[in-house]
């Protein structure tokens, strides 16, 4: 649409100044002898710094507002408190003023050739950088009436329609100027009209911003609050498209903010251009049904959670009556504008992970954190140069702490792009490096007993290991150290510090675990066949004195006992039956166990030949003899071969 813009600038109010010029010729309504007045009080307290404002309450009273407790304060300002007539209240912050000159997605804004009175309204979808880093905000194409209008100036949030202003627009006043053009396309290349399936279709245009005192901002307004957009928003965090499915929310200067469900994705809508219905472009995007927009809109942000996905385009009601709204496809617009432009994202700030804030590190040892992935970090700390680390593709990063003793405070940026995040700061005591234990490592497991907790550290520096086990070593000149422990089977962690040069490192630690050694099995042999004459009847062996022996036979527990003089035995209570086993003892002391195992055999003993009745005679007598002889040739023939295939099984006893 055209309008004729009223020029000037919509006054804001500021709490802390209407607290105070209100009130500068009030006086005390109290009748108490000596009570307070507001200017007796703004003469008195004018030098206290903890005072935010006085002014009149009701009444007559005397408000004081302060940044303290009542409690905590002093001099003039308790004697005031302590008087019936005077009010205090508590505001911790010092008061701020509304901002006017943050410029977020959402916000409104006139575009209009240079010094012509007649423009267009529009909405910005995002703040962004040009290629040369400097600001910019993207919104539709079709605004620019095809390059036309090619300058643009923020309009007063409470005079346009979403922030309370006439529907008529004629509330509309500008606020502060905001740029030139620096590119755009409505349609096609060259703002043709562009073509079904043509990737290259788009509705998009980006303004250089000239204004130093703008403040851009990588949010997008819910216009709760017309006094500062900034004051209540979604942060952008990336760009990506919209699928069908998706919950799209819509911001802009005309119809306050909507949300709708992606019905179109990957699609081609014909765009008519504003006042010329028979000029129509085909623009590349996504259709929303259930969103709520009008003229003004077009332009405004249209995210997905907090993924900008795409600047309103225009919309039309269905056959239903139903308004379908379609967003022009952010990704696709901008790579039409020669990837020259992006859109502004608000960055994770960095967070340390190790030490934690306030902990402790060993000199030149590392700090360890997360931030934006393949960002950068830059760490400032006062009276050392910055230095910047890379953030890798899992968003981690690493540096090491100062060599100097003490508390090391620095401050953390991360930046990706044009993109910085929010500063944070932190500080960690830094102490000399802790000695390193290399034995028993940490997490180990070790078999018996252990001797001796040894590691590395600085020749010469004492080093005190505590925790299950204790002592003193001093570091020789290879850098060596050892204490002498007796541990037996159980669960340890020792720790380890260093005092070098009078200072005592960091603490390093070590947990490990101690399990007893195997049992012995003596009893049955492992490999060996026994027949039944021969067969054990129970498991036998050594182990520690009064460890608890637990053996299992193929897998069942069969019996529980404990090492007496070094020996130990569990019956088969219900003897053993011909076949395969194996066998396993468990030996447990102090709650840890090891194990030991053997396999063996119960055969099957061969019954005794019997005597032989006489045979009839056939007429075969003579071969008999033959025959017999045969047979006890494959009778000896076919013991052979069993007691050799037997004998690679294993000994027979």
């Amino acid at each position: 649409m055209s309008i004729h813009m009223k020029r000037g600038v919509a006054a804001l109010g500021v709490a802390a100044l209407t607290l105070t010029t209100g009130v500068l010729s009030a006086t005390a309504a109290s009748g108490e002898e000596g009570a307070p007045t507001v200017t007796g009080l703004m003469s008195a307290l004018s030098g206290d710094d903890s005072i935010q404002a006085i002014g009149q309450g009701e009444a007559g009273k005397v408000v004081l507002v302060t940044d303290k407790a009542e409690a905590e304060l002093e001099g003039a300002a308790a004697d005031a408190a302590a008087h019936d007539n005077v009010d205090v209240f508590v505001v911790p912050d010092r008061f701020t003023a509304f901002a006017d000159t943050d410029v977020v997605g959402g916000a409104g804004y006139f575009t209009a050739p240079a010094d012509a009175e007649a423009g267009g309204l529009c909405s910005i979808g995002f703040t962004g950088w040009n290629s040369e880093g400097e600001p910019a905000v993207i919104s539709a194409g079709h605004c620019t009436d095809d390059n036309a209008s090619d300058n643009a100036a923020l309009t007063v949030p409470a005079g346009d329609p979403s922030g309370g202003g006439a529907a008529d627009n004629s509330d509309v006043a500008l606020l502060h100027p905001l740029g030139v053009l620096g590119a755009s396309q409505y349609g096609g290349p060259g703002n043709s009209a562009g073509a079904e399936n043509d990737p290259a279709s788009v509705d998009i245009a980006a303004y250089d911003v000239t204004n130093d005192e703008l403040n851009l901002l990588p949010e997008v307004t819910d216009w709760s609050n017309t006094s500062d957009l900034s004051a209540s928003t979604t942060p952008v965090k990336a760009v990506g498209t919209a699928a069908v499915g998706d919950t799209i929310n819509r911001s802009g200067r005309t119809t306050r903010p909507s949300s709708g469900q992606v019905v179109i994705e990957d699609g081609w809508a014909q765009i008519s251009k504003p006042g010329d219905p028979s000029d129509v472009r085909w623009v590349h995007g996504f259709g929303v049904l259930g969103m709520a927009a009008t003229s003004g809109d077009s332009g405004g942000s249209m995210v997905r959670g907090e993924t900008a996905v795409g600047v309103l385009s225009g919309g039309g009601e269905t056959e239903t009556g139903d308004l379908m709204v379609w967003g022009a496809d952010l990704q696709g617009g901008l790579a039409q504008l020669g990837g020259d432009y992006t859109v502004a994202l608000d960055l994770d700030e960095p967070a340390l992970t190790s030490p934690e804030d306030g902990g402790t590190v060993g000199r030149g040892d590392a700090i360890t954190g997360t931030g934006p992935a393949n960002g950068e970090l830059t760490i400032t700390s006062e009276g050392r140069e910055d230095q910047t680390v890379d953030i890798n593709g899992e968003g981690n990063w690493t540096f090491n702490a100062v060599e100097e003793l003490g508390t090391y405070e620095f401050s953390l940026t991360a930046t990706r792009g044009f993109d910085t995040s929010d500063t944070v700061d932190f500080s960690v005591e830094v102490a000399a490096t802790g000695p390193a234990i290399t034995a028993p490592e940490n997490g180990s497991t070790v078999v018996g007993s252990v001797n001796a907790i040894s590691g590395t550290g600085e020749p010469g520096a004492e080093v005190t290991v505590a925790g299950d086990a204790s002592g003193t070593a001093t570091v020789n000149g290879e850098g060596n150290w050892s204490v002498e422990v007796n541990l037996g089977p159980g669960e340890y962690r020792v720790s380890a510090t260093q005092v070098v040069d009078g200072d005592e490192s960091a603490v390093t630690s070590s947990s490990f675990t101690v399990i007893p050694d195997a049992p012995v099995i003596t009893t049955p042999e492992d490999g060996v066949n026994y027949r039944a004459a021969t067969a054990p009847e129970g498991a036998e062996g050594t182990g520690i004195e009064d460890a608890t022996i637990t053996v299992f036979l193929n897998d069942e527990e069969i019996g529980e006992t404990t090492v007496e003089n070094g020996e130990w035995n569990v019956a088969f209570e219900d003897g053993l039956k011909a076949g395969d086993y194996t066998l396993r003892a468990v030996q447990t002391v102090n709650e840890q166990s090891n194990d030991a195992g053997v396999s063996f055999a119960l055969l099957e003993d061969a019954a005794a030949p019997g005597p032989g009745d006489d045979l009839p005679r056939t007429g075969i007598a003579a071969m008999l003899p033959y025959i017999l002889g045969g047979a006890a040739l494959l009778a000896a023939g076919g013991a052979a071969m069993e007691i050799r295939r037997r004998r690679g099984l294993g000994d027979i006893a």
